[in-house]
């Protein structure tokens, strides 16, 4: 019994854990990299000092199929003194398992923002089929207001209702955001 006890405890030790840094190389793999910058934009005509991810306003579409794992490598290149530096991601609607929530990316909740030249690097494992149409974003203070935010699309390749889609893509997709133009 003894011998069994001590297999357990060392077979545990053992185990490859996700925070202890042991790269897994999980099967359908997607890996997105955001550089997070700050970028003069004028999305409405009045140019203001935005937040963007890739340079992007809004940030780059990431699409994935069900099933698939995504990694995203943040990296926070953040320097304007007038808007907060430090920043997170939060990636609504994707579904978070008690092993993986700090890569939910709430500020203060479940993560801590990551501070100016920093990376971090958020695994989410798309579980239980799920499908559809999200968005990530930051949470931190109105970073997501100023321009940090863009559409994340898990497809089903076997969708049963693909036939009934005229268009499918990027260029169906609309973000609307206000509060971009002067203060008056």
């Amino acid at each position: 019994m003894q011998l069994l006890l001590l297999t357990s405890a060392l077979l545990a030790l053992f185990r490859p854990h996700p925070a202890n840094g042991v790269a897994i190389k999980p099967r359908n793999l997607k890996e997105v990299t955001l550089n997070i910058e700050n970028a003069q934009v004028a999305p409405d005509g009045f140019e203001r000092a935005a937040i963007t991810a890739n340079g992007q306003y809004p940030g780059p579409l990431i699409t994935l199929n069900k099933g698939d794992f995504l990694r995203v490598t943040m990296n926070n290149r953040l320097t304007d003194p007038t808007m907060r530096r430090s920043t997170s991601l939060d990636f609504d609607g994707i579904f978070f398992t008690t092993q993986n929530s700090f890569h939910e990316g709430t500020p203060f909740v479940t993560t801590c923002p990551v501070g100016p030249n920093a990376s971090f690097v958020y695994d989410v494992p798309l579980i239980l089929n799920q499908t559809g149409t999200y968005w990530y974003h930051s949470q931190l203070s109105v970073q997501y207001v100023d321009g940090l935010r863009g559409a994340l699309i898990v497809y089903d390749p076997e969708d049963p209702l693909a036939h009934l889609y005229d268009v499918d893509d990027e260029n169906t997709i609309w973000q609307i955001g206000e509060g971009l133009g002067p203060t008056r």
